[in-house]
C-alpha cells in the first residue's frame, strides 16, 4: 500500500491536465508562428489571438489528409452552429499544399476563420501544445488563456464547457 500515494502523485503532476494550468499562455516561439489565411497573406498567431480576443475561440488543428479529421468535421459544425454566436471558430491546417488545403474548405463547407501553419507538422504551436495527433482541438478563452488544450473530438464535453462561458 505505500506504493500507491507515490503512484497518486505521478499521475496528479504528470498529468496533462496539470501541464496544461502550468501553460496557460502561448510560448513566444508560439506566439511568433507564421501562418497564411486563404488570401495568401502571412500573420502571426499572436496577431490571430489578438483579433479573437473578447470571446472564447475554439481551435481545430486539422489537414485535409486526415480522415480523423475528415469524419470529425460533421460534430464541428453541429458545434459551430450552436455555438457561434457566442464563440470565435478558427481552423489551423498543417497541411503540405496549400490548393489541397483550399480545397477541403471549400469541399467540407469547414466555417470560421482559416489558416495554413507554415512548418507543417513540426511548428512551433504544435510544439507548444506537444501534438501528437490531429485532429486536436483547443480552446482559447476570451482573455487569452488556453482553457482547454487537448481533445481528439469535437464535441467534447470538456470542449462544450468552455464555449458555454
Amino acid at each position: 500500500m505505500k506504493y500507491v500515494p507515490c503512484l497518486f502523485i505521478t499521475l496528479f503532476f504528470c498529468s496533462p491536465s496539470v501541464k496544461a494550468q502550468e501553460n496557460s499562455k502561448f510560448s513566444k516561439e508560439a506566439l511568433d508562428a507564421r501562418l497564411i489565411n486563404t488570401q495568401g497573406d502571412t500573420i502571426l498567431f499572436s496577431e490571430i489571438l489578438s483579433k479573437n480576443l473578447g470571446k472564447p475561440c475554439y481551435f481545430d488543428m486539422w489537414a485535409s489528409w486526415c480522415k480523423d479529421c475528415i469524419s470529425g468535421f460533421a460534430k464541428v459544425q453541429h458545434v459551430f452552429t450552436k455555438y457561434r454566436t457566442h464563440n470565435h471558430f478558427v481552423f489551423l491546417s498543417v497541411d503540405k499544399s496549400m490548393d489541397q488545403w483550399k480545397k477541403a474548405i471549400a469541399k467540407y463547407k469547414i466555417p470560421g476563420e482559416h489558416y495554413l501553419v507554415l512548418g507543417e507538422w513540426k511548428n512551433p504551436i504544435g510544439n507548444f501544445l506537444q501534438l501528437d495527433w490531429i485532429p486536436r482541438y483547443f480552446i482559447v478563452d476570451s482573455t487569452g488563456i488556453i482553457s482547454e488544450w487537448k481533445e481528439v473530438e469535437g464535441d467534447h464535453t470538456n470542449l462544450l464547457q468552455q464555449l458555454q462561458k
